[in-house]
C-alpha cells in the first residue's frame, strides 16, 4: 500500500501479474506469495528448500524472457521510470496510455499507472499540465502533445472574456485568437487560486499588442490593461510582448482579475497572457512588492511599451523592478542597451544614448539628470548610484545619487555621454516613477523610457 503512486511499484505490479499468468494452475501459489518469493534474496530462498529455489529461479527466467518479448517501443523504459521524481498529492491514475500506437499487449498488463501532474511543454509552444486524455477533456483543456512517457497528454488551458480558471499556466487570450481582435468593449478574466498557499500570480505577455498611449500626455486612453488584486498595479497599453508582471495575492485574496478595455479607432489588437501560480515561499517567488523580478546573473530590463524608435513610456507609472541577490555578489551594474538605431558602425554611443529617455527639469536637453532637484517629474531610483565600482563617491568626488533622469544615462548630473552605473546597496531594486505630466511627441529626444542591461558584481575583500 505504501508504494501506490510510485512508478517502481507499477513495474513491480506488472511483474507479479505476469508471474501469475506464467505459473501453472494448481500450484497453490497466490499473488501475495509470488510477491514475497520474487522479492526474496537467494540466501533466504535456500531456507525454504531446494524445490522452492528451483521453482522461483525458473519463474524468474521466464519473466526475463517475457519482458524481452514485450519490451515497449520507448527505449530504456526502466531507467526512465526510475528517474521520475517521487509522487505528490497531484497525481493521475490511468488504465491505458494516451498514445494508442503503443503495444497493447504490454500495456494491458497494467491495472493502474500513476504519474504526477507536472508542467509540460506542448507541441505548439504553449505550456500545460500533464493529465490523462480523459481528465484533460473533463477539465476543459486541449491536448497538445504527449507527456509522462506517453501515458498522459500535455493539457493546455485557454480562456477568454467572461471566464475564470484555477489551473496553473492558463492562457488569457483575445476573442478570435490566434487571430487579431478589432472590437471594442471590456474583456475580463478571473484567475482563481488552485491552492490556499498560492501567494503570487505571474503574468507572462507572450503576445501583447494594444493601441499606443495618447501623444499629448502618454496616458492609455483608447486601450487599457488593468489588473485588480490586493496591491495597486499600473495601467499599461501599447506593445509589451515579452514582458511580465508578478501580482501579490497573499492569504487575504482568492483571485486576480485581468481586464482589457478597448475603444477608439479600429486596431489589430492581440493578447496571449500566461497566468502561472506560485506557492508561498517557493524558490521562483518574487520579493513581495516587486512588479517585475529577474533571477539571472545578467539580464535586461525595460519600461512598459519601450521601443527605441516609436515607443513612448507610459504616464502614471509607479512600480519596482527587482533583481535576485546571489551568493558571492555584492553589487550590480546597469548600462544603457546598445539598441540598434543606425547602420553606422561607429554609432554605438548614439545607440546607447537613445536607450534612456526620461523627462527632466531641463526639458529636452541632451544631458543626464541626477539628484532630487533635477528629477522632480519623472525618474528612476537606483540606491546610491555611482559611476565608480566599490564606492559611494563619484569620479568627480560628489556623493552617490538615488534619482536619475534625463536623456543620457549617467549618475552625475549634466553629462553628455552615457556611462555604466553601479550600486552596492541591497536588495537590488530599481524603482520607476513617472507622473501624469508628460512633455509631448518629440520622440527623437524625449520620453521613450529606458532599456538597461544589468550585471551582478562579485564581492571583493572590502565588500563581503
Amino acid at each position: 500500500s505504501s508504494c501506490l503512486g510510485n512508478m517502481f511499484c507499477a513495474t513491480w505490479t506488472l511483474l507479479v501479474v505476469m508471474a501469475t499468468c506464467l505459473v501453472p494452475s494448481g500450484t497453490g501459489l497466490e499473488t501475495s506469495q509470488l510477491k514475497r518469493l520474487l522479492g526474496m534474496k537467494d540466501e533466504s530462498l535456500e531456507r525454504l528448500g531446494p524445490h522452492t529455489v528451483r521453482r522461483v529461479s525458473a519463474l524468474r527466467q521466464k519473466l526475463g524472457e517475457r519482458l524481452k518479448e514485450l519490451r515497449p517501443t520507448t527505449p530504456h523504459l526502466t531507467t526512465k521510470l526510475a528517474a521520475l521524481p517521487p509522487p505528490t498529492d497531484s497525481t493521475t491514475t490511468t488504465e491505458s496510455p494516451a498514445d494508442p500506437s503503443r503495444n497493447p499487449r504490454f500495456f494491458s498488463l497494467f491495472s493502474l499507472v500513476k504519474f504526477q501532474n507536472l508542467a509540460c511543454n506542448g507541441s505548439a509552444g504553449s505550456n500545460g499540465t500533464c493529465y490523462s486524455n480523459k481528465e484533460c477533456k473533463y477539465f476543459g483543456g486541449t491536448s497538445n502533445g504527449l507527456c509522462a512517457l506517453g501515458f498522459g497528454v500535455c493539457c493546455v488551458f485557454t480562456k477568454s472574456c467572461g471566464e475564470s480558471s484555477s489551473y496553473n499556466d492558463t492562457y488569457f487570450v483575445n476573442p478570435g485568437s490566434p487571430g487579431s481582435y478589432d472590437g471594442t468593449g471590456s474583456c475580463q478574466y478571473t484567475a482563481l487560486k488552485g491552492k490556499l498557499d498560492i501567494c503570487q500570480f505571474r503574468l507572462d505577455f507572450d503576445q501583447f499588442t494594444l493601441s499606443q498611449p495618447a501623444i499629448v500626455d502618454q496616458t492609455c486612453q483608447d486601450d487599457q490593461f488593468i489588473v485588480a488584486s490586493g496591491n495597486p498595479v499600473p495601467v499599461i497599453c501599447g506593445q509589451n510582448t515579452g514582458s511580465h508582471m508578478y501580482i501579490d495575492v497573499g492569504s487575504n485574496s482568492n483571485s486576480c482579475t485581468l481586464t482589457v478595455v478597448t475603444s477608439g479607432s479600429t486596431f489589430k489588437r492581440s493578447w496571449k497572457i500566461k497566468v502561472s501560480q506560485i506557492l508561498c515561499g517557493a524558490l521562483n517567488a518574487a520579493t513581495p512588492g516587486c512588479l517585475q523580478y529577474y533571477a539571472g546573473l545578467s539580464g535586461q530590463v525595460t519600461t512598459f511599451n519601450y521601443d527605441p524608435v516609436n515607443g513612448r513610456h507610459l504616464s502614471n507609472q509607479d512600480y519596482s523592478i527587482c533583481i535576485k541577490m546571489m551568493q558571492g555578489f555584492c553589487g550590480i551594474k546597469y548600462q544603457a542597451c546598445a539598441t540598434p538605431m543606425t547602420t553606422d558602425p561607429n554609432a554605438n554611443q548614439q545607440n546607447m544614448a537613445m536607450a534612456f529617455s526620461v523627462s527632466t527639469q531641463n526639458g529636452a536637453d541632451r544631458s543626464s539628470g541626477a539628484n532630487t532637484q533635477n528629477c522632480m517629474a519623472d525618474w528612476i531610483t537606483i540606491p546610491c548610484a555611482t559611476d565608480v565600482t566599490n564606492s559611494v563617491k563619484q569620479s568627480d568626488g560628489s556623493i552617490c545619487q538615488d534619482r536619475l533622469c534625463g536623456n543620457i544615462f549617467h549618475s552625475i548630473n549634466g553629462k553628455s555621454t552615457t556611462a555604466p552605473v553601479y550600486s552596492y546597496r541591497k536588495p537590488f531594486i530599481l524603482t520607476v516613477r513617472f507622473n501624469n505630466n508628460e512633455e509631448g511627441s518629440d520622440l527623437s529626444r524625449n520620453n521613450r523610457g529606458f532599456c538597461l542591461d544589468y550585471t551582478l558584481q562579485p564581492c571583493t575583500a572590502g565588500l563581503m
